[in-house]
């Protein structure tokens, strides 16, 4: 059930008996990158997507490196899973030793179209949709994020995705995020403005406040958010007076919506298999 590999086998079994066996029981499971997502997701679901409360989620925090070790028990267990990532864009760098050798190394990189950068995120490359390219995973179509490899469950796959910063002028140009947390930000400044008690979102709201373009608005979040306290951030953003002013990135919101339905349509076909084998006796 758990791949060939002892060391995954041995990972995965301890990260479940340590936190989630739960998800044997789940309707569907949603694995995301880190604390804030961890946060911020049940939030999003109780307050946009409210057929989402009346099913058995589990959520799964998990680092993009980690979640391809669950491939073989979500493919056993045959659950609709969502996968929250990161683009993880990287960029051949030729270093020079001591020696004069050249060799490439590849190094994060901001998120750029027609730069030749490569995703990090194993999730992309080996699971789906099976692209190493920055440019063709931006370019994928909102149906290819979707799973069509196996028929006893579906998958889908979010990440960062060019956006337009709120309040943008029309002409404005597209911003990749290259986290969860600055594409939080970007598309809703004027709810983080009202985020206040940790140092972070104090910071977060002058950087906001400088009125930089979108690019520039980009980088100085994300070298803030290299260094800050990304859960103390989320949990300022749960104490807004409008759970419902914080929106979801546009790539969590799809891949949620898609979720929504993947796990409805789960709990139906189950429920008619039910039917069909008790009309049977």
């Amino acid at each position: 059930m758990f791949g060939d590999g002892d060391d995954t086998k041995r990972f995965v079994k301890r990260y479940l008996k340590a936190t989630h066996c739960d998800l044997f029981f789940a309707d569907g499971v949603v694995f995301v990158e880190g604390q804030a997502e961890r946060i911020l997701v049940p939030h999003f679901i109780r307050h946009h997507f409210p057929e989402l409360l009346r099913r058995y989620v589990t959520l799964l925090e998990l680092g993009g490196s980690h979640v391809h070790n669950f491939r073989d028990l979500v493919d056993a267990l045959g659950i609709a899973t969502l996968i929250i990532g990161d683009l993880d864009a990287t960029a051949a760098t030729r270093i020079t030793d001591k020696n004069g050798l050249e060799t490439t190394r590849w190094k994060s990189v901001r998120p750029q179209q027609g730069k030749a950068q490569q995703t990090a995120n194993s999730v992309l490359k080996e699971w789906h949709p099976q692209e190493k390219l920055i440019d063709e995973l931006i370019a994928l179509p909102a149906e290819g994020h979707a799973s069509a490899a196996g028929s006893d469950y579906e998958l889908y796959v979010a990440y960062q995705k060019p956006v337009k910063v709120e309040g943008a002028a029309e002409g404005d140009a597209l911003v990749i995020p290259r986290t969860f947390e600055d594409a939080l930000i970007l598309e809703n400044l004027s709810a983080v403005a009202k985020a206040e008690g940790s140092v972070t979102s104090d910071k977060i709201r002058a950087i906001v406040a400088e009125d930089l373009s979108g690019d520039d608005l980009e980088d100085g979040l994300f070298d803030l958010l290299k260094i800050a306290e990304k859960a103390a951030f989320a949990l300022d953003c749960l104490m807004l007076k409008d759970p419902k002013a914080l929106k979801p990135p546009s790539y969590t919101a799809a891949g949620l919506r898609w979720f929504e339905g993947a796990v409805g349509k789960d709990i139906l076909e189950s429920e008619l298999k039910a039917g069909q084998a008790n009309g049977g006796h």
